[in-house]
């Protein structure tokens, strides 16, 4: 009977990885998502990704707080957050892969350290890596993400070259004038191929 049974205990296992909910999310967990909007549409098609955006988990108790650089910089309720997801998508799960030496259960303060140095800022629709304004330094999603997260990073994200080619015209159109081709940047879907995240599966 044993040999049955064993086979459908691992399929369990494997399979829970990727049934999650709200009790299952942590402190610094990056949740990717897809927005209803043209911008984001550009920026999915830009990168071939089915992601346009992203979040971080906050604090959890009582409820799952979200990070996130939409509008402005911000904390909202992990329930606000998914109901801005474009319809007929679901939110993919990323756990950072800590240095033992600086991460959460080392002490680190993630909440505090949103808190003090991005929450409030201005967000960032021009793409550039040190873009500022009188509240200090402008922030796009997946930007927020690296400048939070990569201190305590056991591999830290690497921005990389951006590229606005996929519908050059309408690239154009936003920038108001030629894109920012070459500037360092990083998107949602660079964060999901880091290799610096174990892929959770989808809320």
């Amino acid at each position: 009977m044993m040999w049955f049974v064993l086979p459908i205990w691992f399929s369990l296992l494997n399979n829970s990885a990727f049934a999650l909910n709200s009790m299952d999310l942590k402190t610094g967990d990056v949740l990717l998502q897809s927005l209803p909007c043209f911008l984001c549409a550009l920026i999915e098609a830009e990168e071939n990704s089915p992601y346009s955006h992203v979040g971080i988990v906050g604090s959890v108790f009582p409820e799952p707080q979200v990070f996130q650089a939409h509008v402005r910089v911000h904390r909202t309720s992990l329930s606000l957050f998914l109901r801005q997801t474009r319809k007929g998508t679901k939110v993919r799960v990323l756990r950072p892969i800590w240095n033992p030496e600086t991460s959460p259960e080392r002490g680190l303060d993630l909440n505090k350290l949103f808190t003090r140095q991005f929450e409030g800022l201005s967000y960032d629709a021009s793409f550039l890596w040190d873009n500022r304004d009188e509240k200090g330094e402008k922030i796009y999603c997946s930007e927020l993400v690296v400048k939070l997260l990569n201190p305590a990073l056991a591999r830290p994200v690497p921005t990389k070259p951006m590229h606005f080619e996929a519908d050059r015209e309408a690239w154009i159109r936003h920038f108001k004038g030629y894109p920012p081709d070459g500037e360092p940047g990083v998107s949602p879907e660079d964060l999901l191929k880091s290799g610096t995240f174990l892929d959770l599966g989808e809320l």
